[in-house]
């Protein structure tokens, strides 16, 4: 019986193919080799510890201080004087104190805020940074001079994150930093007594869980934005913003202010009895 012309072609398509098959190599691109994942490039530690991270920056008055780090602050003081005084702030006049911030990833530095109380609206703060090894480098960051920020609100100033990088610049530890610890202490040295989590004192009225879950986004370059939200005062919490790059420079910070729904418990009213 013969063959249809349509079948006939069928059958010599699937001969040709069959020789083909046969007589050639598979194809090179018939297995895909995907490259290596890109290693992630970051100035923080992506692996550290649990029992290195903070959950608040330690502000420690100046009767609780390390002897070393009292005599380090007492012969910082002319120059602290001096510098401070450059930006407005008189240390020989008004009710000035300070305290020690206790700030981890700048062991290399001695950090300290100070301020002075004259009544309502006449409050001033300024924080210093005095290297251990020599105070003729001193650092002053102002934040507010009788109740006014100086020049831009701290956080955002451009003196405060220049001053901090170059602290971090002159930190000879050869070790990474924390990425949240970093952001706390930024937030700390502005004056703010930052805290990521606190138990209600009161359940009955803190009706909401106070507590921060920090983020860390790496994008190109190496870019890196750290985020927190600062629950020390739990009815004015802050987000925080802190950005660096590859090398760890601070680029930019901000902070904001959330706002904390009103929440009012109403007591179970009676249930009518069935009866």
């Amino acid at each position: 019986m013969m063959c249809s012309r349509a079948a006939a072609l069928a059958c010599l398509s699937c001969a040709c193919l069959a020789a083909q098959s046969a007589n050639q190599k598979p194809a090179k691109d018939a297995l895909k080799i995907l490259p290596p994942p890109t290693e992630i490039t970051s100035p923080f530690d992506l692996n550290a510890p649990p029992s290195e991270r903070v959950n608040s920056i330690e502000f420690r008055p100046q009767n609780a201080m390390a002897a070393s780090d009292r005599t380090a602050a007492n012969v910082a003081m002319p120059s602290i004087a001096k510098k401070s005084a450059l930006e407005g702030f008189d240390l020989a006049r008004g009710n000035w104190t300070y305290q020690q911030i206790v700030c981890p990833v700048l062991p290399e530095h001695l950090l300290l805020l100070f301020a002075s109380n004259n009544g309502p609206g006449d409050q001033s703060m300024f924080s210093a940074i005095v290297p251990r090894g020599g105070n003729e480098n001193v650092l002053i960051l102002p934040i507010l001079r009788r109740g006014y920020s100086p020049y831009s609100v701290a956080p955002a100033n451009l003196m405060t994150i220049t001053a901090f990088n170059e602290a971090r610049a002159h930190e000879n530890t050869g070790k990474k930093m924390d990425w949240v610890t970093a952001g706390l202490c930024y937030a700390a040295l502005t004056g703010n007594q930052v805290m990521l989590s606190r138990p209600a004192m009161n359940p009955s009225k803190d009706a909401l869980q106070f507590e921060s879950n920090p983020t860390l986004e790496i994008g190109d370059g190496g870019i890196t934005v750290v985020s927190f939200i600062d629950v020390a005062a739990p009815q004015q919490p802050k987000a925080w913003e802190l950005t660096f790059d590859k090398n760890g420079k601070l680029l930019t910070a901000s902070n904001s202010r959330l706002l904390v729904p009103t929440v009012t418990l109403i007591p179970q009213a009676a249930v009518p009895s069935s009866n």
